[in-house]
């Protein structure tokens, strides 16, 4: 579900603003992990490495290969974390929630996987979603590139056009994804892009009439 004309996110927009973000975090760890579907490498670096070393994403560069900053950074990041507003529907004070925020390059993402269900939000640039229904897991190579899946699927390789098209839709500032638990989907930046996914346990879920 894309939900949109969402107010904007002003106060972290301003904050993660490129020069911002470095001037006030650049020092702060981050722990990079691998853009492939499992996502079990892992390695530290700080922030400011980290964005001054952001290149576009080659086709044929294995996801396996390339480091990706995004996840759950609690702890040191909270104060940063706590300017963010949440989506509609999720409330800190009443229910528990995760933020996994990151920041990617050009045609950088991760491969199709799943996990629960969320909302994801892009506070600059663009993300594209392409999504499977649980059952209809796609064909892919789990240590392949997000791009390079879409720029096979663009060319129409067989097999993925036999498997069907995806969901696809792109987020911007403004507006957020809904995406249910253990939904098929891959991610693709457009451009350079900071984007924030908020996992949470609602304690009074919203009515389903609510969430369509």
């Amino acid at each position: 579900m894309l939900l949109t004309e969402l107010p904007a996110n002003a106060v972290f927009e301003r904050l993660t603003q490129r020069e911002r973000l470095l001037a006030d975090w650049g020092a702060h760890n981050v722990t990079l992990a691998t853009a492939n579907t499992y996502s079990y490498g892992r390695r530290r670096s700080t922030l400011r490495q980290y964005v001054e070393a952001l290149t576009p994403q080659e086709e044929d560069a294995l996801g396996l290969h390339t480091l990706y900053m995004f996840g759950d950074h609690a702890g040191s990041w909270d104060d940063l974390l706590s300017a963010y507003a949440l989506p509609p529907f999720v409330s800190r004070e009443t229910d528990e929630v995760s933020l996994s925020w990151g920041i990617g390059a050009p045609g950088s993402g991760v491969p199709f996987h799943i996990h629960g269900a969320g909302f994801s939000e892009v506070v600059h640039g663009r993300k594209r979603w392409l999504l499977f229904a649980p059952h209809r897991r796609p064909p892919f190579n789990p240590n392949a590139s997000s791009l390079s899946w879409f720029r096979a699927w663009q060319a129409g390789e067989p097999a993925l056009l036999a498997h069907g098209a995806p969901l696809d839709c792109t987020i911007e500032p403004g507006s957020a994804l809904y995406f249910p638990a253990d939904w098929w989907h891959a991610t693709l930046n457009v451009g350079d892009c900071v984007f924030m996914s908020t996992f949470v346990n609602w304690r009074t879920p919203p009515a389903d009439t609510e969430l369509r």
